[in-house]
């Protein structure tokens, strides 16, 4: 009987169907041999391919789902800055009396 992985040991990305919307970034080299190493190891454990679009993708979404802040931005919905902007050096304005 072939051995279950300990769930641990599973891919942590959902490669479930979503409609994908075109971005083309730059990723360092180091992150590129990363995301075609993650497609090794899908193909591995799951023995199925893994797009690296959807490697990405994956990658991104559980990155903003654990990002504490960005959560409670989005649940906030404010669309004030996180700080405000300090005031000018630059002297009275020429527009002053």
């Amino acid at each position: 009987m072939p051995k279950t992985p300990r769930a641990s040991a599973l891919p942590k990305l959902d490669f479930s169907e979503d409609p994908l919307k075109e971005l083309r970034v730059n990723v360092r080299g180091s992150v590129h041999v990363l995301i075609a190493r993650y497609e090794e190891f899908v193909e591995r454990i799951r023995g199925q391919k893994a797009d690296k679009n959807k490697v990405v993708d994956g990658g991104l979404e559980v990155f903003f789902a654990e990002d504490i802040g960005f959560q409670k931005f989005l649940k906030d919905g404010s669309t004030k800055p996180a700080v405000s902007a300090a005031p000018s050096t630059a002297g009275p304005s020429a527009t002053e009396p």
